[in-house]
């Protein structure tokens, strides 16, 4: 019996009530309870053969420390930096045992809801804490309107950590993401009408042009 090759998932771990389908109208703040039951079901997950992991968690900054920065203030995104502790932890749960290597783990757009001032410090520390990727659309509701700013976060990572470009990516922009970006990965619902149905013709319009303008191969393409 021929047998398919084993099929990779990242599992998105997202409190419901700070789901990153709209990541510009929450802050994604994780209260204790919530955080457990992350913990938790990472554990359960891994248990079932999980090996790639997507979560965020931001906090606000310090008090002590907002005046020294020049991103204070921005409506909607003021304060929030990554909660280094809480990701560590998550992190270390997803990598524990034989199978660390080959784990994976994203941080999803929680990234966006962070002044762009402050994009390039936090990105140092996403590389500190040795997240495999980052999933971003430069601050902007799409990835299209942020191509400058993830532009600039592909060239600081410089291969230290993925950037994936998310946010409104479809056939219609996706070579022209590729050529203003530099950036190699890219992620998409690749939904194209009404509802949350994805549409197989547009994957297969996202996987040529992959192909033939990214960086050959479709693996790169979320």
């Amino acid at each position: 019996m021929i047998r398919p090759p084993p099929l990779n998932l990242n599992l998105n771990l997202n409190p419901l009530s700070n789901s990153n389908s709209n990541p510009h109208t929450n802050n994604f703040l994780i209260p204790a309870p919530t955080f457990e039951k992350m913990k938790q079901e990472i554990r359960e997950f891994k248990k079932l053969g999980g090996r790639g992991f997507v979560f965020g968690i931001l906090k606000e900054e310090e008090e002590e420390d907002l005046h020294s920065h020049k991103g204070e203030g921005k409506k909607g995104k003021r304060n929030l930096i990554i909660d280094q502790e809480r990701c560590r932890e998550l992190l270390k749960i997803a990598r524990e045992g034989e199978d660390r290597e080959s784990v994976r783990c994203t941080f999803h757009r929680a990234f966006d809801r962070i002044d762009r001032e402050r994009m390039g410090e936090q990105l140092e520390v996403l590389i500190n804490l040795s997240f495999t990727s980052l999933l971003t659309s430069g601050g902007s509701p799409t990835s299209t309107q942020g191509k400058l700013q993830i532009k600039t976060l592909v060239h600081q990572a410089s291969g230290r950590i993925e950037i994936i470009v998310g946010g409104g990516v479809r056939s219609h922009n996706l070579k022209e993401l590729i050529d203003e970006t530099g950036a190699q990965w890219f992620h998409s619902s690749a939904v194209t009408g009404e509802g949350e149905e994805v549409d197989g013709e547009e994957v297969r319009r996202l996987r040529e042009i992959m192909c033939t303008y990214g960086a050959g191969s479709v693996g790169n393409l979320l």
